[in-house]
């Protein structure tokens, strides 16, 4: 396993593993779609600009391509928001789970990356794995939260892909961007003081430290994986967030839940491993 593809899955891993009480977290907050994405844009934003200026990222380098990976995220996390206010968090995060296949065909369309036929596999056999485990979920949703979470899942796509094609090792600036585009769209509906006073703390613990943790780790991926390597990981959102559920609010996995995490984490180990052996041999 080469040193860049070792980087890119640990940073990548990481920021997955913070994103994981991001449900949760959305869920506790008692206040509209609104005022929740004005507060998770700008807490983000302010939390990185701060890391920014520590670290003097050059401004000039957010170009084009860093807007519009910023601007596929800023969608991507509104309808997030949207889907959970809609439907079941199962529903959410089994449609969004599809992003890898989806990031496969925008990559292969524009960037003319070829998909190994061991990623296409592990894919497939991981979206099946979560598709299992919330299967029950799927029935009880609506159609706007499912519309919802396929907008997410596309704009995901589209973000990674893109993070990808800018290539710079100031990618946090397009989190930045998001987080301040978001912030400035929802303004516009939002009303910032309507957040109860008991749910101040979990707002802050969301977008000041969760998201920003998340996403800036997140964002060093693309920069050494392909966009649907990547997106792979992110399942493991989709099996650890319930695991969130079950910690906080006591509901128990059911025998499917369980049987569908299994596949997508042997899946994700079995990649892992043959993508080593593979980089070996190279």
């Amino acid at each position: 396993m080469s040193d860049d593809y070792r980087k890119g899955l640990l940073w990548t891993s990481l920021g997955v593993l913070c994103l994981t009480p991001d449900s949760l977290l959305v869920r506790f907050i008692d206040t509209d779609p609104w005022t929740l994405l004005f507060w998770r844009g700008l807490l983000m934003s302010l939390s990185l600009s701060a890391y920014l200026l520590v670290r003097r990222a050059p401004l000039s380098q957010m170009n084009g391509k860093g807007w519009l990976a910023a601007t596929f995220l800023a969608l991507s996390s509104a309808c997030f928001v949207f889907s959970l206010q809609s439907t079941h968090a199962a529903n959410t995060l089994v449609i969004i789970a599809t992003s890898p296949l989806i990031a496969a065909v925008i990559s292969w369309l524009f960037l003319r990356e070829s998909i190994p036929l061991a990623t296409w596999a592990a894919i497939l056999i991981a979206t099946s794995g979560v598709a299992l485990s919330l299967g029950d979920g799927l029935q009880r949703g609506n159609l706007t939260g499912e519309l919802f979470a396929l907008g997410s899942a596309l704009a995901m796509a589209c973000h990674f892909t893109a993070l990808r094609w800018w290539r710079s090792e100031h990618a946090t600036l397009a989190i930045c961007g998001a987080g301040f585009l978001m912030a400035g769209v929802s303004l516009l509906w939002a009303k910032p003081t309507s957040v109860p006073a008991p749910d101040i703390g979990w707002v802050l613990l969301l977008g000041a430290v969760v998201l920003p943790l998340a996403f800036a780790m997140m964002a060093v991926g693309p920069r050494y994986l392909p966009a649907p390597e990547v997106g792979l990981i992110l399942l493991g959102e989709t099996v650890l967030g319930p695991a969130w559920v079950w910690l906080f609010l006591r509901e128990t996995p059911g025998p499917s839940t369980l049987a569908g995490g299994a596949i997508v984490v042997l899946t994700l180990t079995a990649h892992s491993l043959y993508r080593k052996k593979q980089s070996a041999k190279d």
